[in-house]
């Protein structure tokens, strides 16, 4: 869905998910791409599994969103 730039948008209710409460707008809106992004990179290519150990290097939005992810 080309959603760019929309201030309103009409999809079905499962399409969508509630703004983690203590997040801003702004702050949720990176979810979808750091967020995803740095969860692909750790479970989907990594192979990473619940009490494995990780060590992330880099100082932007995609690397240090996994230390906020519950360890």
């Amino acid at each position: 869905m080309d959603g760019y730039a929309r201030e309103q948008v009409v999809r079905p209710v499962e399409w969508f998910t509630h703004q983690p409460k203590g997040y801003s707008h702004a702050e949720s809106a990176t979810l979808t791409t750091a967020g995803l992004t740095a969860w692909r990179a750790l479970v989907v290519d990594g192979g990473i599994k619940a009490g494995d150990s990780v060590l992330v290097l880099g100082t932007g939005g995609v690397s240090i969103l996994p230390c906020s992810l519950p360890a």
